[in-house]
């Protein structure tokens, strides 16, 4: 399927079932499916992006920018509950939502490479 390939299915994954969360948020029986979903394309994306990366920058500089990567996507698992939590506080909905703004980034980040 190609990196690229699984990257794009994972994150239009993560944002459909973004969506769809949003939509049947009163149906509790039917999120239990979306969010067994959400968990697997939520670090879907990772092992193919460190690939393309890897493809990227040439073997030589792996270990350098696998790094920098687990550095980025570090300070992104801290900043992200945070502006999550600001949106919650002005409406559920927007919180659900907001999740998939790192998604849609990623995405025109990969489109641009």
């Amino acid at each position: 399927m190609g990196e690229r390939r699984v990257i794009e299915a994972s994150l239009i994954a993560f944002i459909i079932c973004d969506i769809l969360t949003t939509i049947l948020i009163k149906n509790t029986l039917l999120l239990f499916p979306i969010f067994l979903a959400f968990g697997v394309s939520s670090f879907l994306y990772r092992p193919p992006t460190d690939v393309l990366i890897i493809k990227i920058v040439g073997n030589e500089n792996a270990g350098t920018s696998i790094g920098y990567a687990n550095a980025v996507s570090q300070v992104g698992s801290m900043i992200a509950p945070l502006m999550v939590g600001l949106a919650i506080g002005i409406s559920p909905i927007l919180g659900i939502l907001s999740l998939a703004l790192g998604p849609l980034v990623s995405l025109i980040i990969l489109y641009t490479i």
